[in-house]
């Protein structure tokens, strides 16, 4: 399934992951907070240049690649892989749509991790149905006194990255501009621009060492040459990347589940009860077989989905799929990790109780299982296909 080369980075992966984020992956739990030196090391490692072009400066990473990055990575520390990913959404949404001038202002600072990026596109009152965004953007025509440029105005929440980005892709509504009114457009702009507001990071549930930040645009001006792409295209903008995010959500889960069950397996062959090892009762035995046979499923279902997009037969249908299967078996998994090692699984003391938590959130956002399920039944009638 895999080649030698993809074999190879997921071994060097693994064990970069394994020395140097697996020690600091409780801490960045307990903080709320990736530290620092953490962020250095996935910078050295070139994790926050996978989506962008060699020609920037990035590593041009296939999907089947991002994807094994993400999911080691996960399986260290699944905060760190949600940074990487939501980076990663972010460059690829640049250097794919961005004209020639945009990729080479704006990625190489990008792919080097020296800006990290987010993309603003959720709001306060707008989750799934991201069209009806309030969020907007008046044209303001070249006057003497200033250049043709946006003015941005409105908030967005639940923004990966939020505190740590110095380079934000925004979405909004265009006003007073040659698109239709109300078009959804994309903005490319320098965190700390003036009028920007970051509020502090939300106190989540899981994925605690991943910033997660809501913030305020108030009349932020934005000079036209940075409107991404083309200015009546941002729909698509928008849309299309959503496939790649949802398998970068499927990867991360692979990687909580698998985290899950080793250390399951670890505790089962430590573990003596009745002087005997308890990975030796069958009853045992046989949950551990189910974790690792949902496994092989969603990994499989991984990669075939990822191969497809890098071979150009990907669809909205196996990422849709891939997700909701990837992140409804991690959360599985880990339920039945905690229930395996019993009282030692839910104290904070141990991983177990972690891994729980991150898991929940992939069934959540890159869009609800829910609402990836009804595009899938929609497909199904209107095409008549299974994907």
């Amino acid at each position: 399934m895999l080649t030698e080369d993809e074999i190879e980075l997921r071994g060097r992966i693994r064990e970069f992951a394994e020395a140097e984020l697996v020690p600091g992956a409780r801490a960045a739990d307990q903080r709320h907070r990736l530290a620092p030196e953490t962020l250095d090391q996935l910078r050295r490692m070139g994790l926050f240049g996978l989506a962008v072009s060699e020609e920037h400066g990035g590593g041009g990473a296939t999907r089947v690649q991002l994807s094994l990055v993400v999911e080691e990575v996960a399986r260290a520390c699944a905060s760190a892989a949600m940074t990487v990913m939501a980076n990663a959404h972010s460059s690829g949404v640049i250097s794919r749509y961005g004209t020639d001038d945009q990729r080479r202002r704006w990625l190489p600072a990008v792919a080097t991790g020296e800006s990290i990026a987010a993309v603003l596109l959720t709001e306060p009152a707008v989750g799934t149905d991201v069209l009806s965004m309030t969020t907007t953007a008046r044209r303001r025509r070249a006057t003497a006194g200033a250049d043709d440029h946006y003015v941005l105005n409105g908030r967005k929440t639940f923004i990966t990255n939020g505190d740590l980005a110095g380079t934000f892709v925004v979405f909004a509504k265009v006003r007073e501009s040659d698109a239709p009114d109300g078009t959804v457009a994309a903005f490319i702009l320098a965190a700390d621009s003036p009028g920007i507001t970051v509020a502090p990071g939300f106190d989540k549930l899981g994925l605690r060492g991943s910033s997660t930040n809501e913030v305020a645009f108030d009349d932020v001006a934005v000079p036209a040459a940075d409107c991404l792409g083309a200015e009546a295209d941002g729909r698509r903008y928008l849309l299309e990347p959503l496939d790649g995010a949802r398998l970068s959500t499927a990867a991360q889960a692979v990687g909580i589940g698998q985290r899950a069950l080793d250390l399951a397996r670890r505790y089962c062959l430590e573990r003596h009860q009745s002087g005997r090892v308890i990975a030796h009762h069958q009853a045992v035995q046989l949950r551990l077989a189910d974790m690792r046979i949902e496994l092989f499923a969603a990994r499989a279902l991984l990669y075939s989905a990822a191969r497809a997009v890098d071979t150009g037969r990907g669809s909205m249908g196996s990422a849709a799929a891939a997700k909701v299967f990837c992140t409804r078996t991690a959360a599985e998994i880990t339920s039945r990790a905690v229930e395996l090692v019993g009282g030692y699984g839910y104290i904070e003391e141990y991983e177990f109780a972690r891994l729980l938590r991150d898991a929940k959130g992939g069934e959540i956002y890159d869009g609800t299982n829910d609402v990836n399920r009804l595009l899938l039944a929609r497909q199904l009638v209107r095409e008549g296909t299974p994907c």
